[in-house]
């Protein structure tokens, strides 16, 4: 097992972790019956438990079988990324992403524990388009999953002398 490099990222994958938490914690314990507008026509904060996964996917399927399911996806995710992690270099692009979908997938798995499902509390829309609630950790995932395709899809020129 090699250092990992850039060890600062493991700072804001616990922070990432540490900021999920604490909003979770906050919203859950809000007496939130109604969508609290912080920009009219714009944002809010909602309360929603997602059992299903990104976007209300499979939603209509049982929790006791989501679940599960889910659960062990993530941990697979998680021992993947962590070997790739401790065991491969990459560059600090996709070094980043994995930390984010890291912080991402324990923040979910987490939420599935407490609660059975995933807790979705950031609500935009504009005019009548309306996107799905998420929360933190949502957003490191699709953060870190579009650094990881860009990784992957545009090649860096590398000076070779």
């Amino acid at each position: 097992m090699k250092k990992p490099p850039y060890p600062y990222f493991f700072l804001l994958t616990i922070f990432l972790i540490l900021a999920d938490r604490i909003s979770k914690t906050l919203i859950s314990a809000w007496q939130l019956s109604e969508p609290y507008v912080v920009i009219k026509n714009f944002f809010q904060i909602v309360k929603v438990y997602n059992v299903g996964i990104a976007f209300g996917f499979f939603s209509g399927v049982s929790s006791n079988i989501m679940n599960p399911v889910i659960v062990g996806i993530g941990f697979v995710a998680i021992g993947w990324i962590l070997y790739l992690l401790f065991f491969e270099k990459h560059s600090a692009l996709l070094t980043l992403s994995f930390h984010l979908l890291l912080a991402g997938a324990i923040g979910n798995i987490w939420d599935r524990f407490l609660y059975g499902a995933v807790l979705d509390f950031l609500d935009f829309s504009l005019g009548k388009y309306h996107w799905p609630s998420f929360n933190i950790s949502d957003s490191c995932i699709t953060i870190g999953l579009i650094l990881l395709l860009w990784d992957t899809l545009i090649p860096i020129k590398k000076n070779v002398s």
